[in-house]
């Protein structure tokens, strides 16, 4: 069929593409997302591109559309992408259990890493050299909502905790009142300190899931 087709300059906040169902086809799920990001290259690279339009491609596991040692086409676009298009108001927000299984130059271009609790074998790799041996140690230890962020105006990472969020994540969380209203039980976090960062945007965003 068709590639799908995105709407440049809709106005639309957020475009959320659901591939998990083309799970029993890798290959579908990577023609749609190559399709995707084909697309915003070929608007922003137009000699009529919107000056002010700016495009963030958030992507789970990384390492199954841009993996290490591969040099298909998509890979490729990937690490173009990555390289080039930043300048030009693409944003490609990855996530991966292992870095090192993601294309070196994808991971190598990307300006800001976060990295949540990490094990000892993957952090030895030479992609977390940027962390000290103190801090792949702190690292190894860290609880959920914690994690260290590593941005080019820091000297050193950042520890940063995560807020805890203000609505139900799971059912048991709620607290059924007997009234029509449902309320989250305990939304105070026992230590609440440490910086905290809060990324806005009123850009468009594109998430592949």
């Amino acid at each position: 069929g068709s590639p799908p087709r995105i709407t440049i300059g809709s106005g639309s906040d957020v475009d959320v593409i659901d591939i998990a169902s083309l799970a029993g086809s890798p290959e579908l799920q990577r023609f749609v997302i190559a399709a995707v990001l084909s697309q915003l290259v070929a608007e922003r690279t137009a000699p009529d591109a919107t000056p002010s339009a700016c495009y963030y491609v958030m992507l789970d596991e990384l390492n199954q559309w841009a993996p290490k040692g591969s040099s298909d086409a998509t890979t490729k676009l990937f690490e173009k992408v990555a390289a080039e298009m930043r300048s030009l108001r693409i944003i490609l927000i990855g996530c991966q259990q292992f870095a090192s299984q993601v294309s070196q130059k994808v991971v190598e271009n990307a300006a800001n890493r976060l990295t949540g609790r990490t094990g000892l074998s993957e952090l030895a790799h030479e992609l977390h050299s940027y962390l000290s041996a103190t801090d792949k140690q702190m690292v190894s230890r860290l609880q959920p909502g914690e994690m260290v962020l590593s941005v080019p105006s820091f000297r050193v990472p950042a520890y940063i905790k995560l807020p805890f969020p203000a609505w139900a994540m799971r059912y048991e969380e709620v607290a059924h009142d007997g009234g029509s209203e449902l309320t989250l039980k305990n939304t105070s976090l026992e230590d609440d300190e440490g910086p905290l960062f809060d990324f806005g945007s009123h850009s468009a965003s594109v998430a592949l899931e």
